[in-house]
């Protein structure tokens, strides 16, 4: 199995096409003050897993030092791919985090109480003008 994650600013998903547009894809975000609510959308792709198997998958947001900072609802996922197609799923998740300092984030997927990818999220505090 693999998983990737993808954090962006926007996604909009095209139920009909099946299809996901992605806004700027983030590596850091710029917050005016602290405390301050970040809105994160994120992509998670899961690709080769058993077709007729469902996965347990969430999200935690860990600190520097390693402390949770947020979680997600664990969602029960399953393969609706074509019989033609890898077995996967793509989920869109739209985070809201309290931002109480400054520095790198993770963002981690657990599938199955498994780590399985992680994505970095510098937050810096602007310089006031």
């Amino acid at each position: 199995m693999i998983a990737q994650i993808i954090i962006c600013d926007h996604i909009q998903n095209d139920k009909q096409a099946k299809i996901h547009t992605l806004g700027t894809i983030l590596n850091h975000v710029h917050i005016p003050v602290l405390p301050f609510v970040v809105k994160l959308y994120v992509l998670v792709k899961i690709s080769d897993f058993p077709s007729r198997e469902s996965l347990d998958m969430q999200l935690r947001i860990y600190d520097e030092q390693e402390k949770i900072i947020g979680t997600t609802s664990r969602l029960v996922l399953r393969n609706y791919r074509d019989l033609d197609m890898i077995p996967g799923v793509d989920a869109q998740l739209e985070l809201s985090l309290v931002i109480v300092q400054s520095g790198n984030i993770r963002i981690k997927c657990f599938i199955d109480e498994e780590e399985v990818t992680w994505y970095p999220l510098m937050i810096r505090l602007a310089e006031a003008s």
